[in-house]
């Protein structure tokens, strides 16, 4: 027999998240200083301006701050992905992609992005375990064009968009989103009225809500 040749050639997908994620019905901390106040309101799918239909779920939201502010965590969780010395400074932009962020996993596999930051003024690494009121870096303020805002987007992957082949997927959305209810200073757990004021406070049940036991000893040992 010749000399035979065996070729092959394979191809792959990577999707972040977990198959079935349900979100847990927790409380988040608003996420800025205990005492700050901040008005919040809701940011729209940019994608609709390229005619692109928006998720059915969409929902993220903002806090605009009449001061720059740290921001800081809404709940635990672990940073697995960070921007930084990227923001725009340009003002008047329907849409910027430009601005540092930070990703943290979630317990329920769910993923919540922070932004927007000051260029190098983040203080959290990738890999980083984050509990709920802890500092994640300086607000941009005045650096990023929008002005003194926070940004917040929580999301979970949708199952109907896990496909081998890409074109299975087409027109399904990557992502579902949700819409949280925070601790407010009224002691109330509820989803922000857009054009409304809220005051921040970080009681411990809800800093304390995912930790285990050692956790929260080690939390309040330092407290």
């Amino acid at each position: 027999m010749g000399n035979l040749q065996t070729n092959y050639r394979y191809r792959y997908r990577t999707h972040t998240g977990c198959l079935d994620t349900e979100p847990d019905d927790i409380e988040y901390l608003l996420p800025y200083p205990e005492g700050g106040k901040a008005r919040s309101g809701e940011l729209s799918y940019v994608y609709e301006r390229l005619n692109h239909d928006a998720p059915e779920d969409w929902y993220s939201i903002v806090f605009y701050m009449k001061d720059e502010s740290k921001i800081h965590a809404a709940r635990k969780g672990t940073v697995i992905s960070i921007r930084d010395g990227d923001n725009s400074t340009h003002e008047g932009l329907v849409y910027s992609s430009d601005r540092n962020y930070v990703v943290v996993a979630q317990d329920d596999c769910t993923f919540a992005r922070y932004s927007v930051f000051r260029d190098d003024e983040i203080f959290v690494n990738v890999g980083d375990t984050v509990y709920p009121g802890d500092p994640l870096g300086e607000m941009a303020g005045e650096e990023f064009g929008f002005g003194n805002q926070i940004r917040l987007l929580i999301y979970y992957r949708n199952d109907e968009s896990v496909t081998f082949n890409r074109e299975d997927s087409e027109g399904i959305h990557n992502w579902h989103y949700v819409k949280p209810k925070f601790r407010t200073s009224a002691g109330e757990s509820q989803n922000p009225e857009t054009g409304m004021e809220y005051i921040s406070i970080h009681p411990e049940d809800v800093i304390t809500e995912e930790m285990g036991r050692r956790e929260r000893r080690r939390w309040r040992r330092s407290n």
